[in-house]
């Protein structure tokens, strides 16, 4: 017996009625729909988030016939991914192989040949979970072409260290012989700002295992690579971050790296880069007071036994080394030097633990350097007075208080006191002699910004400021151009300072004030043309390797030094009265003194354009500071 034919439920809109053709033409038994793909649904079934069943004929879908609609396909195409090329995936292939060997070789033990030091803060469970996902990868990926695993395979040894923070950045580190060769570098720049002291038998890869920062911002400061400098800086960045943000660690190597960092910050700085120089002066000082270096030994184990609740048990009193007292010293210069030039924070007090340390160092060195840091905080002692002062004068204008000319002379004599008694080899130090001239013009600089009938002496002074203006342009120029990349920061912000100098004396509206003096003595477009040739002596001897995104430093600082020299130079002809410098004369070292030089005869003089006060040029060649 024939099984019974069981008809479809009736739909709603069908009323009992099936679709009696349907079902005659397949012989009694009602044709089966086919349902519709993805994207292929139409209209009305897509309104009504119906399911879309197909008729055997293909021309309406079984619920627009049911109702009797009209079935319109929906216009849709499916959003495709695009196919990954041969190559992306091989370099991607080729990235985990990196990394993949970067892990062996760092899991190696020390004594191993070959065998390259742990990077700093990549932990045993970063290893393992960035080994999970390069097995992941690896199962995932295609295997290669025979052509690409002989390419591979041929590939040189120099891993590429990978930073696991979110996505993975690989960048060519330093090699061995590359690393010892920026170490040497280092060591020339360091008798400039001696902040610290690396024993002559100290290697790249054993400062790198004892103190990793400090090793990683030497590479950065010292690289002539300016896509391995920028990459470099990001990951100074990332380990500031980690290990004194997250981590709260606060060691020597933080101290010292962050200082050299700082002292040497001209590498790091263009108009494109982040402004460090605060944030990461307050982060020196804040792991200085962690370190609980502002107060000596016994002054901390007195502060112990006398207010602290909670007292150490058995701790042993702290021994202070030669090492922390370079720190401490050298962080109130750097400190105190940053405070002057961007007025944005205050300086490091000075402490009895910091005079102690520095009479230390100057009594007993334990190297000629020694006395290199001693002079130059005694300097910045007297410096940071006359700042003081000159705050108080000019910005706080708190006129209840000695003005600062006041006290001019017996700042000048102290620091005439300590030039003299330096010394001799220290006379042809560059970077003290011109922060000695750098000192005296800040002491000077109060009869520049404003006139004060009560001072007597201040044409004196300002005739004594442009002396010291080209005081600090004659050890500028007797520089090799071989010592100029090593010279710290504050140097070239000094540079600039003093061309300004130059130019604000020169545009200076004062009846008692004879311009023609300055012409005499330095005329600042002269000057100008001088300070181009000398950087493009430094960029033939010193070549950094360009980059797409930024230029070298000296290569900004000609460019723009140009700019400047055509926006000033009519303004200035205008105030020494319309007589042009011959800017396109040859100039040589003695040509900074116009009056050897031949002037032209008198010429018409455009509307003076250039603003002294605005010194935004400077921030397009050093960084985004106001200066």
């Amino acid at each position: 017996m024939a099984p019974p034919v069981l008809a479809p439920a009736p739909g709603p809109a069908d009323n009992g009625n099936g679709d009696a053709n349907a079902v005659a033409n397949n012989g009694g038994i009602p044709a089966v729909g086919k349902p519709a793909g993805y994207g292929r649904s139409c209209t009305n079934c897509s309104r009504a988030k119906c399911k879309c069943i197909l008729r055997p004929d293909g021309r309406k879908c079984e619920r627009c016939h049911r109702l009797g609609k009209e079935c319109y396909q929906m216009a849709t195409m499916r959003k495709r991914v695009a196919k990954k090329s041969t190559s992306s995936r091989t370099a991607q292939l080729e990235e985990k192989l990196d990394d993949l060997v970067s892990i062996l070789r760092a899991s190696q033990q020390p004594g191993q040949s070959g065998s390259s030091p742990v990077l700093p803060g990549l932990t045993a469970a970063a290893f393992t979970s960035r080994l999970d996902s390069l097995a992941t990868a690896a199962t995932a990926a295609p295997p290669h072409p025979p052509a690409m695993a002989d390419a591979v395979a041929a590939s040189p040894s120099t891993s590429r260290s990978a930073i696991a923070h979110g996505e993975s950045d690989c960048y060519p580190e330093p090699t061995l012989e590359e690393a010892e060769a920026c170490l040497i570098q280092f060591r020339r720049w360091l008798p400039n700002l001696p902040v610290l002291y690396l024993p002559p038998d100290l290697t790249a890869r054993k400062l790198r295992q004892e103190k990793p920062f400090l090793w990683l911002c030497i590479m950065n400061l010292t690289s002539m690579s300016a896509r391995q400098q920028r990459m470099l800086r990001a990951r100074v960045r990332r380990e500031v971050a980690e290990r004194v943000m997250i981590n709260i660690e606060r060691d020597v190597d933080i101290l010292q790296g962050l200082m050299v960092y700082l002292a040497w910050a001209t590498v790091n700085t263009s108009a494109a880069s982040r402004p460090f120089l605060v944030s990461y002066a307050q982060l020196a000082v804040a792991v200085y007071y962690d370190l609980s270096w502002s107060w000596s030994p016994a002054e901390e184990s007195r502060f112990n036994q006398h207010f602290r609740i909670l007292k150490p048990a058995g701790s042993t009193p702290r021994v202070c080394t030669m090492e922390e007292r370079r720190a401490i010293v050298g962080l109130w210069f750097l400190v105190s030097g940053y405070t002057g030039l961007l007025g944005k924070m205050d300086p490091l007090r000075w402490s009895t633990h910091m005079q102690e340390s520095l009479s230390i160092l100057e009594q007993h060195p334990e190297h000629p350097q020694d006395e290199v840091l001693v002079s130059l905080v005694k300097v910045q002692l007297i410096g940071n007075e006359a700042y003081r002062l000159l705050f108080r004068d000019v910005i706080e204008m708190d006129s209840s208080r000695a003005p600062a000319f006041v006290f001019r002379k017996g700042l000048l004599d102290r620091l005439n006191t300590l030039r003299i008694s330096l010394p001799l080899r220290l006379s042809t130090h560059a970077y003290l002699q011109a922060h000695i001239v750098t000192t005296e013009s800040t002491i000077l600089i109060p009869a520049v910004l404003r006139k004060d009938e009560r001072d007597e002496g201040r044409l004196e002074s300002l005739y004594m400021f442009l002396k010291t203006q080209r005081a600090w342009f004659d050890v500028f120029f007797s520089l090799p151009p071989s010592d100029m990349p090593g010279l710290p920061f504050s140097f070239f912000i000094d540079l600039f300072k003093a061309q300004l100098g130059l130019c604000k004396l020169s545009t200076l509206e004062d009846l008692d004030w004879d311009k023609k003096i300055i012409q005499n003595i330095a005329h600042p477009i002269a000057v100008i043309d001088q300070v181009i040739e000398k950087i493009e002596q430094v960029i033939q001897v010193y070549p950094v390797q360009a980059d797409d995104e930024d230029d070298p430093l000296f290569v900004r600082a000609c460019r723009m030094l140009r700019t400047i020299k055509t926006t000033w130079e009519p303004t200035l002809n205008q105030h020494f009265g319309g007589l042009p410098t011959p800017s396109s004369q040859p100039i040589t070292a003695t040509d900074i003194y116009p009056g050897h030089m031949q002037q032209p005869a008198n010429h018409m003089v455009p509307e003076a354009s250039a603003d002294f006060q605005d010194s935004m040029w400077i921030s397009e060649i050093l960084g985004p500071w106001e200066f």
